[in-house]
């Protein structure tokens, strides 16, 4: 295959993408039979532009991103020290976890995922050790929020 022929395929997948994503069945623009899809034949119908609207977006309501728009970071106030792994341990392996999380206007940690692997059961412990943090809540417009952030946890072992 050709350049030029990789990238118009990309381009493709691209633009299809664009117009498909977030659609589905109930999303879907009603067309009825009187109405064509732009650029088919006229023959006396009306056309119609399919299109994607708002409401096929995602919705994450309530959930903001600390730093933007006047919302506050929020702030550790209670963490641990994640455990070690034995296999860690054994291995004298050390780094840090990248986990994502959502802080609720509770301060608690809601849905903690992993974004960057350690390996060796480190990950499990960093989640662990996350589930157990309490946080000051982000605010916006004085009123506690909700927040999605990423959380490094590191582990170090003592020399």
């Amino acid at each position: 295959m050709h350049k030029r022929t990789a990238i118009m395929i990309a381009v493709a997948a691209v633009s299809f993408l664009s117009v498909s994503i977030g659609v589905g069945q109930n999303d879907a623009p009603a067309v009825s039979p009187n109405k064509i899809i732009e650029g088919q034949q006229d023959q006396g119908k009306e056309t119609v532009t399919p299109s994607v609207t708002a409401s096929a977006a995602p919705k994450y309501v309530g959930i903001y991103h600390p730093g933007i728009n006047g919302v506050t970071i929020p702030r550790v106030i209670y963490s641990v020290t994640p455990e070690f792994s034995d296999e860690a341990r054994d291995k004298h392996y050390q780094g840090s976890v990248l986990v994502s999380l959502i802080i609720g206007a509770d301060g608690l940690p809601k849905n903690p995922r992993i974004v960057r692997a350690l390996g060796m059961g480190l990950d499990e412990k960093a989640i662990a050790a996350v589930k157990q943090y309490r946080f000051k809540p982000a605010e916006k417009d004085g009123q506690p929020v909700a927040v999605q952030m990423n959380v490094e946890v590191h582990f170090v072992l003592a020399e």
